[in-house]
């Protein structure tokens, strides 16, 4: 099979705008997966900061844990004192 290497400009003109339509797709394509990914990644920490701060509220509302507790003193590991 016999490639010609060149080609009249009419060829070329026809490859240079098949490349900037390639080009300009795949511009688009990967802004439009950018911008895909801060969307979600917009609503995953808005939810993920909506389930702390109900979390947050509820453990403030509980208020601090009470109850009764007594100190005992240790004796020292060599017996009790006399």
């Amino acid at each position: 099979m016999i490639v010609r290497s060149g080609g009249g400009w009419l060829a070329r003109a026809a490859f240079a705008l098949l490349g900037l339509a390639i080009a300009a797709v795949a511009f688009f394509a990967v802004t439009i997966a950018l911008v895909i990914g801060v969307l979600v990644a917009l609503v995953i920490g808005a939810r993920w900061w909506w389930l702390m701060r109900r979390v947050r509220k509820a453990a403030a509302a509980q208020g601090p844990i009470e109850g009764e507790y007594t100190v005992v003193e240790r004796e020292p590991l060599d017996g009790p004192k006399r």
